[in-house]
């Protein structure tokens, strides 16, 4: 759907991991530390790497710019535990 290579899914989806820990707490999973955080949890050298997977998910759609902020599309992450799901395969 995205056309995500491997490696960016497997760095969208440490985002994902990280923004799952951090949102009850407001921060920003696309800050500077946070994304610190994740390159070192990649075995990255420079956290500025990951700029350009940003960069990617925002062209591939897997992340949105609202508001000058970096949004997931909602397609990715449930923010709302309650209701109904259904998945279609």
């Amino acid at each position: 759907m995205l056309n995500l290579t491997d490696k960016e899914i497997i760095v969208l989806a440490a985002f994902i991991d990280k923004h799952q820990t951090l949102k009850e707490h407001s921060i920003d999973v696309f800050s500077a530390p946070v994304k610190k955080q994740i390159a070192e949890s990649l075995n990255m050298d420079d956290f500025n790497v990951l700029n350009n997977y940003i960069k990617a998910f925002k062209d591939k759609g897997a992340i949105r710019n609202i508001k000058g902020k970096y949004m997931f599309n909602p397609l990715l992450i449930r923010e709302q535990e309650e209701g109904v799901y259904f998945k279609y395969v």
